[in-house]
């Protein structure tokens, strides 16, 4: 199995870190082929997202966080937390970091980490989480082959554990008891006998579990085998599997959830979120998260849209993903799409269950009860959802008990930054469409103007090629449908045209106007080439 050391948790309750850390470890491990020392004291204090400090860096989480009351307003050691805090502040891009950074020899319930260490040196970016019920057995293997390992919750309870030589084992008869305590399930055996434990379950079968408790714990190392019948997994139990991706494979996060808490509504059946570009980028990617198994997720992308209506503008990728698992997941745009600084751009999503029913979109609201204090906030023009009136309402306009909803749709768009290009070779290459469209040489403000376009990215290299073949130096010259096909080959293909291109290019021209023939041709691979040459 891909597992690291067992640590520690004492002298604090933070065996639902520990948890989360171990499962990531095995991941990244299980992913790259090396062992990782991730910090637990960072997870848990970053699940535990500090009011102004650790807003994430593009401010889009400014006012939410999740305080710890239990024991004492702040005490993030002791006051105990959960998996879907711990998926929360991970797919906010707080953590994982290196234990190093935050040693857990140096926890301390008053203790402040550097802002810097929530999201500037994460080792890797979660970008799936799978949830099960632990009651089905077939699942959770899955997501364990899957994931490398998994986090699930059990009650350690002295009187129903073994703590034997050899073995150490868990088995709780009946739902009695409360689930308090988080551990790291690695491995399987179907046959380890149900003679083994303290409570003789009704068959054999057993989990292999990690614990928190060090590796003096029992006579196993600090491993135990927890039977495949305890009641309290079978009644209320969950795993979560943790999938990572390289840090970099993303450049910024753009959110609105910064809390952790989740509230969903039947009466919703659409939610958007709608961002400002912060660069020139490259929208590449969704996260979104579902409460139920075999959910189909429909997702809008759209660019200059309102800030009253996120499904206005210009619909620039509609698409459909389809989760086995409740929980967290990451999807590629099949298509990436560029957005401008400053440009307004929204992501709309609609789910449906396996029966075509309409499942519940998770929602991050406010919320306080004996252990949390959840606090999460909205902007106007910022989070909407569409209600079964067909009505778009502003999330934070709406009123409800005298205060607002501020209820945010838990999706995020990832992007990747626009390289940057060098004006040497966007001068080089405008030179070319010179040469090769209209036979000389650029003149010096011609040239500079469209050099200016397309560093600016007001153009792009397409389109100027298309309006170089438009210009009226080049339509007064009413050059021949072969000439013309001629000069698009050299232009964007750089080559001469064969002759089966030749004769399928004039066939087409019979067809389409000259306009749709150029964009044709700016779409082709050879053109994606002589770009990709010249850093564009």
């Amino acid at each position: 199995p891909y597992v690291t050391s067992v640590k520690n948790q004492e002298p604090y309750g933070t065996c639902w870190a520990f948890a989360a850390i171990a499962a990531s470890e095995a991941n990244l491990k299980k992913t790259y082929g090396s062992d990782y020392d991730l910090s637990e004291c960072g997870m848990a204090y970053f699940s535990y997202n500090d009011k102004s400090k650790e807003a994430d860096p593009l401010g889009g989480t400014v006012g939410d966080y999740t305080e710890p009351v239990f024991f004492s307003p702040g005490n993030f050691l002791n006051n105990g937390g959960n998996q879907l805090l711990v998926t929360s502040a991970l797919a906010a891009w707080r953590g994982p970091i290196d234990e190093k950074k935050a040693p857990y020899g140096n926890a301390d319930p008053n203790m402040t980490l550097s802002s810097e260490l929530a999201y500037d040196v994460t080792i890797a970016h979660l970008e799936n989480d799978y949830v099960a019920a632990m009651s089905d057995k077939n699942a959770v293997k899955t997501i364990i082959m899957k994931c490398g390992a998994v986090t699930g919750n059990v009650s350690m309870i002295s009187t129903c554990l073994v703590l034997g030589e050899d073995y150490v084992s868990l088995n709780v008869p009946n739902t009695g008891f409360n689930s308090n305590h988080d551990i790291t399930i690695i491995g399987w055996d179907d046959e380890f006998s149900a003679d083994n434990f303290a409570y003789k379950p009704s068959g054999d079968g057993a989990w292999l579990c990690k614990n928190s408790y060090g590796s003096n714990w029992g006579g196993q190392n600090g491993y135990f085998w927890l039977s495949y019948y305890d009641a309290i997994i079978n009644s209320s139990g969950y795993v979560h599997g943790y999938q990572y991706g390289k840090k970099d494979n993303y450049s910024r996060n753009y959110q609105y959830d910064g809390g952790s808490i989740v509230k969903s509504a039947p009466a919703i059946t659409k939610a958007a979120n709608v961002f400002v570009s912060k660069g020139d980028e490259t929208v590449k990617a969704v996260g979104y998260f579902t409460l139920d198994p075999n959910v189909t997720t429909t997702i809008s992308l759209y660019k200059e849209c309102t800030s009253t209506n996120p499904e206005t503008g210009t619909c620039v990728a509609t698409f459909k993903d389809k989760q086995t698992f409740a929980g967290y997941h990451t999807v590629n745009i099949p298509k990436s799409f560029a957005i401008k600084k400053g440009q307004k751009f929204s992501v709309v999503i609609s789910q449906k269950r396996a029966d075509n029913s309409n499942a519940k979109i998770v929602m991050e609201t406010d919320c306080k009860n004996a252990n949390f204090n959840y606090v999460s906030t909205t902007k106007v023009g910022q989070s909407f959802y569409y209600d079964t009136r067909g009505k778009w309402n502003d999330s934070n306009l709406v009123p409800r008990y005298n205060k607002h909803t501020d209820l945010t749709p838990k999706v995020k768009v990832f992007t990747t930054a626009a390289p940057k290009v060098s004006a040497t070779k966007v001068d080089e290459f405008v030179e070319r469409l010179y040469t090769k469209a209209l036979k000389r040489r650029a003149d010096e403000e011609g040239k500079a103007y469209w050099v200016k376009q397309i560093i600016e990215r007001k153009k792009t290299p397409g389109e100027v090629g298309i309006y170089f073949f438009t210009l009226p130096e080049y339509t007064k010259k009413k050059t021949s449908n072969q000439q013309f096909i001629s000069d698009l080959y050299a232009t964007f293909m750089n080559r001469k045209p064969d002759a089966g291109g030749m004769s399928y290019w004039l066939d087409e021209c019979k067809k389409q106007d000259r306009v749709t023939i150029i964009k044709r041709f700016t779409q082709c691979d050879e053109f994606k080439q002589i770009c990709k040459s010249y850093g564009l």
